[in-house]
């Protein structure tokens, strides 16, 4: 886990990880991902289709939305905003599964018109 101070208010991350829970609680105006790899801790490479997925779900972030099935420890309403940064960090780097994984994605985000964010 991370925390940070932020606008004033604790903000905790999780990890993704095959070792971690994994949650989706916005508490601040900025989502940070730190992307370990699953199910092996840093040995697993991101399949085309987990990244599919998460660049899903850093669109709806980025519109400040929070994607329908967020996986959420908590019943607190998230902050409303009308955008968001994020933040993706991709830590599973045995064999250069890191880089490989964070130019998938970052083509993938290209490949949707602004717009349609």
């Amino acid at each position: 886990m991370w925390q940070s101070r932020q606008n004033a208010s604790w903000e905790w991350q999780a990890a993704h990880s095959g070792d971690w829970p994994y949650t989706e609680e916005l508490t601040a105006g900025f989502v940070y991902l730190r992307l370990h790899g699953s199910p092996k801790t840093y040995a697993s490479r991101y399949s085309r289709k987990e990244i599919e997925h998460l660049a899903g779900r850093i669109q709806v972030w980025l519109s400040g939305g929070e994607p329908r099935d967020a996986h959420r420890i908590s019943g607190r309403v998230p902050p409303r905003r009308t955008s968001r940064d994020v933040c993706v960090y991709f830590d599973n780097d045995h064999r250069g599964y890191a880089p490989a994984n964070a130019l998938e994605l970052t083509e993938r985000l290209r490949a949707v018109p602004s717009g349609d964010r």
